[in-house]
């Protein structure tokens, strides 16, 4: 069974809404042999594999499509072309829309044991509009060795600009691959924050305009070396993650209606009452001072959508926000979070809560099941219907960072033991309003994380 091998150099930051992207899928079972080339010419974007073309003396790299993997069976130690020059590609970023500021790359490999070959992994954004350049290439390859890159160009005569996604500089130091000098058998696994490195322009995966990956090795007699099931995704795999960049006044609703299931944030009204909250300066906020009316600044602003990790397999959900609850008197804020499944019975109510009914920072009006079959669970603790009082944040007072854990392995929601085994996703605000001013709620962060197994996992 392959063991995973994990170098982990940051965390997520919250993003406006947007989902996975999977910017390199390769198994290796189709595509043809890597042509030759000896130079990385602008003119091989997207042009799928290459491998290095030898020169006088020096043959053609061994890079090959072989069995359903890439693998280079050189032992020669004659001539370095052909063990240790790379396989790359270069490819343009199909994820221009990803808000996400994470990279995760992981690949599967194997390092000949006879002798003490090694493996590296490079990993480059080429950026477009740059300086002109002198040559019409960002790398030769054939100036690669010992695991190492070569000649790197800063930028070409068509204005690609090149940086290292390990480290940010420009023009990428030779031996800066981001794997170490990988041996044996294994799966290697590598995340970046993107807006860390100080690539102008660069804040999210989307900034990318191009990416270019290559293999090379140090060669020393020890025979075939060899990668597969390469995968380059934005990260992490998100359930929601908002900042509120996009302004406007969430529409006011007497219940949860089944119809008003991925429509967006909403609000609350009762009557000729009005619940104020709204999104302003790129957050969720809600001004009022008054008790004329609870629904005003206690009934909540709320989101129920459809999962889109519907095939994440980790158990554990991760749920953060900023807050700041106005001071002015004795307020609190509310998060409440639910799972909402769609096979349960069929109840009397069409909607899966009466939000009127929710009052001092509680929900109320729970429905177990509605008329469609969707069930409401809380995963606070799996009640059906969620209780009242039930939040997973307790009263919030003062201003901080809220961060919250669950296994759903434990937590005894039928069928639900992954965060894929959930249907829809349900979130609220609410408040208890005493007259203190402004509450607000921002970077909304909900996302799946890796609970190890043996390891007692505390709920907080």
């Amino acid at each position: 069974m392959k063991t995973m091998l994990y170098v982990l150099m940051a965390v997520m930051a919250a993003a406006p809404t947007v989902w996975s992207a999977d910017l390199l899928v390769d198994d290796f079972s189709s595509g043809s042999a890597p042509a030759r080339a000896g130079r990385i010419y602008e003119a091989q974007l997207d042009g799928g594999w290459q491998k290095t073309h030898g020169w006088a003396a020096n043959p053609d790299s061994e890079w090959a499509l072989t069995g359903d993997r890439l693998e280079n069976p050189s032992t020669r130690t004659d001539y370095y072309s052909a063990g240790e020059t790379p396989a790359h590609l270069w490819w343009t970023n199909p994820a221009t829309n990803s808000a996400r500021r994470s990279l995760r790359v992981s690949f599967d490999y194997g390092v000949s044991a006879i002798s003490n070959d090694t493996l590296t992994c490079h990993f480059w954004a080429v950026q477009e509009g740059g300086s002109t350049g002198a040559n019409s290439f960002i790398s030769n390859n054939q100036g690669w060795q010992n695991g190492n890159s070569g000649q790197n160009q800063d930028t070409t005569s068509g204005g690609y600009d090149t940086f290292n996604l390990l480290d940010g500089d420009t023009t990428p130091d030779s031996p800066d691959h981001i794997s170490g000098h990988l041996t044996g058998t294994n799966t290697f696994v590598w995340e970046v924050d993107v807006a860390n490195l100080g690539i102008p322009g660069v804040a999210t995966v989307g900034d990318i305009d191009t990416f270019f990956i290559a293999f090379a090795a140090n060669e020393t007699g020890g025979g075939t070396t060899w990668v597969d099931d390469l995968t380059v995704t934005d990260w992490p795999p998100n359930v929601l993650t908002e900042e509120f960049i996009a302004g406007g006044t969430p529409p006011d609703q007497w219940r949860v209606y089944e119809y008003l299931l991925d429509t967006g944030w909403n609000a609350t009204r009762r009557a000729t009452h009005f619940s104020k909250w709204d999104v302003v300066s790129n957050r969720l906020e809600n001004p009022s001072v008054g008790q004329d009316h609870y629904i005003e600044g206690e009934s909540p602003a709320w989101k129920w959508w459809t999962n889109h990790e519907s095939e994440n397999d980790e158990s554990g959900l991760r749920v953060s926000f900023d807050y700041a609850v106005g001071t002015g008197a004795s307020d609190t804020l509310t998060c409440h979070f639910w799972a909402v499944q769609t096979n349960g019975p069929a109840g009397a109510a069409n909607y899966i809560s009466n939000i009127e009914g929710w009052q001092n920072g509680n929900s109320g009006g729970n429905i177990a099941s509605t008329t469609n079959g969707y069930a409401s669970y809380n995963l606070l603790d799996a009640a059906n219907p969620p209780g009242g009082g039930d939040s997973i944040s307790g009263p919030l007072a003062g201003s901080g960072t809220f961060e919250w854990q669950v296994d759903l392995l434990r937590l005894g929601i039928p069928d639900v033991t992954t965060v894929g085994g959930i249907d829809t996703f349900f979130i609220a605000f609410a408040a208890n309003e005493t007259g203190g001013g402004t509450t607000w709620v921002d970077n909304v962060s909900i996302d799946a994380m890796h609970i190890p197994r043996g390891m007692r996992f505390i709920v907080r």
